[in-house]
């Protein structure tokens, strides 16, 4: 018996519609809940991720050398942070890769910030440059806490006081010790320090990028994901990419009030602290375009980095990167600015 010619099509639709749907393929993105990680916080709420098939899964860290241990332990595919000792080192023995620039610390735009608990500010400590003869509240040995008090000392051409630094190990540790004044100042994402300082917790006393100007975060991940898996690295960076786009034709050019407030409110359900919404343009961070990474400013860092022993000086930046997946070959730097 023939089959009648009007089922065909419909029999070969209901096959289509049957066919599976591809898995999504699913990524671990180690990070912190701040602002300088807005693009990745984009592409999800705007589906640049699912746009490539991906599920990304956000794995929270207390600071910014364990999302390089995530990363290079296996725990973590891809790590979205700040430039660090404990980084670079890693980098270095050939365990992690920059893919990708995160966040900059570009003059006239908010990024870390300078604070002083209370007490301190009222007996005196109102400049960043004061901070140095201070206690200072940093994570760990080689973060980029460290790097920037650091700077400071270089800029004014003293020596670090070491018995100065306490090391708190994380972030939440370093913003309960400004609040409760045991420590005098700290450096901190412009999202926390505005918070802090609208609840009258802490007083801003500068930014860091009138100082420290510079490639800050970073995106990486092990030589063993880039080798095994180059497809869905390439589909993530493709999808950052876009967010950062957006990021940037919103929020650093952009001059639409209503889609700026709207970007900001969405990127603000990750954020940890949240920002009251009047306070989120304060919050802005300079990202690039094309997430490209300022690599004269991240060879800088290095350097200091070396100088103070906490990287092998044998260690060079052009082996750490891998930036051929951004589409970005020639390895041409943006450049915002040196670090001093």
């Amino acid at each position: 018996m023939k089959m009648p010619y009007v089922l065909v099509p419909l029999l070969l639709s209901f096959k289509l519609l049957a066919a599976p749907v591809p898995n999504k393929d699913t990524i671990h993105l180690s990070l912190l809940p701040f602002f300088s990680s807005a693009a990745v916080f984009i592409a999800k709420e705007k589906g640049c991720f699912r746009e490539e098939n991906l599920d990304v899964e956000f794995i929270h860290a207390g600071a910014a050398q364990n999302v390089a241990l995530s990363v290079a332990s296996g725990e973590a595919d891809i790590g979205v942070t700040a430039l660090t000792a404990g980084f670079y080192n890693l980098a270095g023995k050939g365990e992690l890769k920059i893919i990708a620039g995160q966040y900059q610390e570009k003059k006239g735009w908010p990024g870390s910030t300078f604070l002083a608990c209370n007490t301190a500010y009222e007996k005196g400590l109102t400049s960043p440059e004061m901070t140095i003869h201070h206690s200072m509240g940093i994570t760990q040995t080689g973060s980029t806490f460290h790097r920037w008090f650091g700077a400071m000392a270089d800029r004014q051409g003293e020596t670090l006081d070491n018995n100065l630094l306490i090391r708190l190990q994380t972030v939440p540790a370093m913003i309960a010790a400004l609040n409760s004044c045991q420590v005098d100042s700290i450096t901190m994402m412009s999202q926390v320090a505005y918070k802090l300082s609208s609840e009258n917790k802490a007083h801003i006393i500068g930014r860091v990028s009138d100082y420290s100007p510079g490639q800050m975060g970073i995106v990486f991940a092990s030589p063993r994901s880039i080798k095994n898996q180059p497809d869905k690295i390439q589909r993530f960076l493709n999808a950052y990419k876009k967010a950062s786009q957006i990021y940037f034709d919103t929020l650093i050019t952009g001059d639409n009030n209503n889609e700026k407030q709207a970007l900001l409110s969405r990127i603000n359900q990750y954020l940890t602290p949240k920002l009251p919404e009047n306070l989120l343009p304060e919050a802005v961070v300079y990202l690039d375009r094309s997430a490209r990474p300022d690599i004269p400013s991240m060879q800088e860092n290095l350097n200091w980095y070396q100088q103070q022993g906490l990287v092998n000086k044998k260690y060079n930046l052009d082996e750490m990167l891998a930036l051929e997946l951004l589409n970005n070959p020639d390895k041409i730097p943006v450049t915002n600015g040196k670090l001093p």
